[in-house]
């Protein structure tokens, strides 16, 4: 799956990554140790919790912004922060 991923990913390592519904963070904290600024939204305050102790555990050098929303409602995530796909 990660061969998948990565083959959409941006060249430049600038553009803000949105994984949503990303639960505990899998994909999120690989974006981020790739060098990703990350956006990590999902329903569950509990998912995101294990998220944040996650990436402290892991160092990860650039926070990711974690975002308790639902993806059919993403109203508390600021569009403007993410780039369109090519």
């Amino acid at each position: 799956t990660w061969h998948t991923i990565r083959a959409w990913l941006p060249a430049d390592l600038s553009s803000r990554i949105l994984d949503a519904g990303g639960g505990t963070g899998r994909w999120a904290l690989k974006l981020a140790r790739s060098g990703y600024p990350v956006t990590l939204a999902d329903l569950s305050r509990g998912m995101l919790d294990v998220a944040r102790e996650k990436a402290a555990a892991l160092r990860i050098p650039r926070p990711i912004e974690l975002v308790q929303a639902d993806i059919v409602d993403l109203a508390g995530v600021p569009d403007a922060a993410f780039g369109r796909g090519a």
